[in-house]
């Protein structure tokens, strides 16, 4: 699923670094403000049914139906209070070219919420492959159309059709791949809600941890700032993040199904922790070491106040991954409200931080306030976490000094090799290729001096590595 779902970003990938060279900052600022809005909107109608559908093993027809019939509802809600807020949100941004943009996002809202909802089925059976050839397509098809209309536009409704669009393909796409075909039906609707409640109001927190500040730069620091800090949030957290949403995709159901054996939900989150960490640590303060090196080369030179945003947020991309699959574990065990609770302290604690910080440290300050918060609640998810599962919250921590001593020696090693070295692709590879060598053998040194533990994520990539190559000597033999 991650080597799948890497094919995809790839594609977006190469889809932002067409377009950082074709638009403006201020295009990106703009279309920014917009989805801020509009993902608020859509977050306030989020309500999780697929969660609850893949949590829910004994799921049936009534219950898939009864979502399907309540997105739909809300999808043209979404589109409804979308059309509504256009004037007043323009006026609010003191930005007119809104009211369009709210009109057509509005339609994305309505084909969103028709999509099948038997593509849940992917997810709930691991069905990985399935899922990925949808959003493969998906994907491909936003690129020709954003790219294509960006080199005819020089224009932000390039991003704008490309997102409509992109969501018309996939309700058309999602009869296609699932035979499954939904009923206007609210006979479960008790049930899905019983669950589904929860998922919406840590949605609306998540909502305000991760778009709050887009808020908050919009309005105290102008389009152009909001237009750096969208791209460098996207450029840094890319990596991090194609990592972890495959990952997380797969624990939810995986977890979901083994939530009655404690040992097994215990040994899984253990395990999927510390792989999470060997894999998005060194990306994240790789990142953070080689900004200064490849903003130049990818973005352009009009992107270099963006470098030292994209190297605070790259280390803050990291700490979200490692977080990321408490969320999961605590779904799987029936306990949304936990969950939420948590997303609320650390809202009420982010936003204050955000706008004091913003007011003195601008953009710097502002991804400062998201990266010191995250850091400091770290200890807070995983110790909920810990006592969810009854383990001790010493047993989690030795998951991470491995990966956490090795990345911070591959990050000040680059740094202090390449400090002041002119931005040019072989320095580029240079860097990166040495930062690679380092943490692999940081890593590898540290686990066989604490006598190569059986279940550590080394142990557990180094056999799963052992395997493939055991298939395929057998497959060639």
């Amino acid at each position: 699923m991650i080597s799948m779902r890497l094919v995809v970003r790839f594609i977006g990938l190469v889809s932002t670094l067409i377009l950082v060279r074709l638009l403006d900052p201020g295009d990106f600022g703009i279309i920014a403000m917009a989805m801020t809005i509009v993902a608020a909107i859509e977050l306030l109608t989020a309500f999780g049914f697929d969660i609850t559908l893949i949590q829910d093993q004994n799921a049936g027809s009534d219950e898939y139906n009864t979502a399907w019939t309540l997105n739909a509802a809300l999808g043209g809600a979404s589109a409804i209070l979308l059309i509504a807020l256009a004037y007043p949100a323009a006026s609010f941004y003191e930005e007119p070219r809104l009211v369009h943009i709210f009109q057509c996002i509005a339609l994305a809202s309505i084909f969103q919420g028709l999509q099948n909802v038997g593509l849940v089925d992917f997810r709930k059976h691991l069905q990985f492959q399935k899922e990925f050839l949808f959003q493969l397509i998906i994907k491909l098809f936003s690129f020709c159309v954003t790219v294509g209309l960006a080199f005819a536009l020089r224009s932000y409704w390039a991003l704008v059709i490309g997102t409509v669009s992109s969501r018309l393909m996939g309700l058309l796409l999602s009869y296609r791949m699932h035979p499954y075909r939904p009923t206007l039906s609210l006979a479960a609707i008790e049930k899905v809600f019983g669950f589904s409640k929860w998922l919406l109001v840590n949605n609306v927190l998540n909502f305000i941890r991760f778009r709050g500040p887009e808020f908050i730069i919009g309005k105290m620091l102008g389009i152009s700032n909001l237009g750096i800090f969208v791209v460098s949030y996207e450029i840094s957290n890319l990596p991090t993040t194609e990592l972890v949403a495959p990952i997380n995709r797969a624990l939810l159901p995986g977890f979901s199904k083994i939530s009655d054996d404690m040992e097994r939900s215990r040994d899984a989150f253990v395990q999927a922790a510390s792989v999470l960490a060997l894999l998005t640590l060194p990306i994240g303060f790789g990142i953070a070491a080689t900004a200064d090196l490849f903003t130049p080369i990818f973005l352009g030179q009009k992107w270099v106040d963006a470098i030292p945003i994209i190297r605070i947020l790259a280390l803050f991309g990291a700490g979200v991954a490692i977080q990321s699959p408490i969320g999961a574990v605590l779904l799987a065990l029936g306990k949304p409200k936990l969950l939420g609770i948590l997303s609320a302290w650390h809202a009420m604690l982010l936003i204050p931080i955000i706008i004091i910080w913003s007011k003195s440290g601008g953009l710097e300050g502002t991804a400062l306030a998201l990266l010191v918060t995250y850091v400091g609640f770290l200890p807070v998810y995983y110790g909920v976490a810990a006592r969810s599962l009854g383990m001790s919250f010493s047993n989690i921590l030795t998951v991470f000094l491995r990966p956490v001593v090795a990345a911070l020696l591959m990050y000040f090693f680059v740094s202090y090799a390449f400090d002041g070295k002119a931005a040019t692709l072989l320095n580029l590879s240079l860097a990166v290729s040495s930062g690679v060598v380092v943490f692999t053998l940081a890593v590898f040194v540290m686990w066989f001096l604490s006598r190569r533990v059986a279940t550590s994520a080394e142990s557990y990539l180094m056999n799963m590595v052992l395997a493939y190559a055991e298939k395929a000597r057998k497959k060639a033999g």
